[in-house]
């Protein structure tokens, strides 16, 4: 192999769906898939039992290489507001419960959980 066929690159996950569905395309097994991808990506390839599901998904009819969207809490509710919110709440009463707050703030405990967390750890690392 030459040299720039072992180059290691990084490409998202979103290009590796590509390829999959590309080299899949040509006829190539998932050994052969892993294999071709390893030799490229190194470290970073994906594993085979993806490349296998990746292959099922595309077997089955689907076209796209992009993300099906999924239900469930969306991820912008972990913003600025909702930590400041979080730190007044707090500061009024230290002792509040992390469950407390969330109910109080409309939030998931996890996310409350996780702010909290961070803004304590913030703050320890202020007052050091």
């Amino acid at each position: 192999m030459s040299s720039a066929r072992t180059l290691r690159c990084r490409i998202d996950r979103n290009e590796k769906c590509a390829v999959i569905k590309y080299i899949n395309l040509k006829g190539l097994c998932t050994a052969e898939i892993s294999a071709e991808l390893q030799s490229v990506l190194g470290d970073s390839s994906p594993s085979d039992a993806t490349i296998y599901r990746w292959i099922a998904e595309f077997q089955r009819g689907r076209k796209s290489t992009e993300d099906e969207h999924r239900s469930g809490r969306p991820v912008d509710v972990c913003t600025d507001d909702n930590v400041q919110r979080i730190s007044n709440l707090i500061a009024t009463d230290r002792r509040m419960t992390v469950r407390h707050v969330a109910q109080c703030l409309k939030l998931s405990h996890g996310t409350t959980h996780i702010r909290n967390f961070r803004q304590l750890s913030r703050r320890n690392d202020a007052e050091s």
